[in-house]
């Protein structure tokens, strides 16, 4: 597959060692991914050490700076600008994969070329109710079209409320797959979609908000896949759909009660000892096992001691 995969980082130890493990993870089934690395200029370490990790990766950096940046400063989400900025073309592969820096892929996934579209999974909560969704089409332009089908994938695990139940295609942005040429399409609309929307709102979830709108507005499908494709590292939802964790393509483990994505990815020596940490279960389970197939490929035992922290 000619594929291009865009995370969105920070140039912190975690960040970075998060997107070594992803690119690592996705390069195992696919050998000639181009790896780019969408970073938020406001480091909150020295990066020169960190940046140098990832090149030594062949993670491409692109550094996300000046008005696109600054703008979401005071908002809920004030790191906007850096996810927004994976959006942009030119894009230098067929097919692109975007991704936040907390996915780790476990399987293949050429299934979703089929698609023609771009494919991700229904998000765990609405953001808001239906009819905000349907003032929102008013507002920019767009009749209310959409059948309100897709069940947002924490129902039962997240809430149980079931008027949330279904809503429009809103995909959770953390794994998002599709042609290229779909997101050029898209882009323009998704631009103009986050400027209306920070004058409409405050939220942590501008971005996805932005995508459904832009889909819409620019005639991109969205097509809306499995549990699989964007699996929360959560013990409800393990329960809940044991089927799509036993076919787990990605693995988002975004929750901090059990495995910390910062804390046990801040060094080569944390994750060793998250790697040998008993009693977890489920997607826990699944995420020890795959960071112990990437950990010594990453970073090979000859080249680091249990004092490198944190740059290991």
């Amino acid at each position: 597959m000619n594929l291009e995969v865009r995370v969105a980082m920070s140039a912190t130890p975690s960040f970075v060692n998060r997107t070594r493990l992803l690119a690592a993870s996705v390069r195992e089934f696919y050998p000639d991914a181009l790896v780019r690395a969408f970073v938020g200029a406001r480091a909150e370490r020295p990066a020169e050490k960190l940046m140098l990790e990832l090149d030594g990766d062949d993670i491409q950096v692109e550094w996300v700076g000046g008005q696109r940046f600054d703008a979401w400063r005071g908002t809920r989400n004030e790191y906007v600008g850096t996810m927004a900025a994976r959006y942009e073309p030119m894009f230098e592969a067929d097919y692109v994969l975007m991704l936040d820096a907390d996915v780790i892929c476990l399987k293949p996934f050429d299934e979703l070329l089929d698609a023609k579209a771009l494919s991700g999974v229904q998000a765990h909560i609405p953001p808001f109710s239906n009819d905000v969704w349907e003032r929102l089409l008013v507002e920019s332009g767009l009749r209310p079209f959409w059948a309100k089908e897709h069940q947002h994938t924490g129902w039962q695990a997240m809430f149980t409320d079931p008027a949330m139940r279904f809503g429009p295609p809103y995909a959770n942005t953390g794994v998002l797959f599709g042609p290229a040429t779909l997101f050029e399409r898209l882009w323009p609309a998704y631009d103009a979609a986050l400027t209306r929307l920070r004058s409409q709102m405050d939220t942590y979830f501008f971005e996805q908000i932005a995508l459904t709108l832009a889909a819409a507005e620019a005639g991109v499908p969205l097509n809306i896949v499995p549990l699989r494709y964007n699996f929360p590292n959560q013990a409800e939802f393990d329960r809940l759909h044991p089927e799509e964790l036993a076919d787990c393509r990605f693995l988002h483990y975004l929750r901090t009660d059990t495995v910390d994505r910062e804390w046990d990815f801040e060094s080569r020596a944390a994750m060793a000892r998250l790697v040998a940490r008993p009693g977890l279960t489920g997607s826990n389970l699944l995420l020890q096992r795959r960071v112990g197939e990437l950990l010594g490929r990453v970073w090979p035992a000859d080249g680091y001691t249990a004092e490198d922290a944190p740059y290991a």
